[in-house]
């Protein structure tokens, strides 16, 4: 899996627990607000660690593809 794939994956999540909270069922006590706010956090801590890694797959790629061929030179 992918870390674009993780993110999207998270992200939905994420989503998903700010709905829960936005809506706020009469069932849904304090506790468990905290605990999906806590939850929210933590995945945005998550998404943060793996933006930082996508971008270091980035840039190794674009300096492996700037990088000019070296050329031997064979002597006859």
């Amino acid at each position: 899996m992918s870390l674009l794939e993780l993110k999207q994956i998270f992200e939905q999540r994420k989503q998903h627990l700010i709905q829960l909270l936005q809506e706020k069922p009469p069932e849904l006590s304090i506790e468990k607000q905290h605990q999906i706010y806590g939850a929210i956090l933590e995945i945005d801590n998550f998404l943060k660690a793996i933006n930082y890694y996508r971008d270091l797959e980035v840039k190794k790629e674009l300096q492996r593809s700037l990088q000019k061929p070296q050329v031997r030179k064979v002597l006859q």
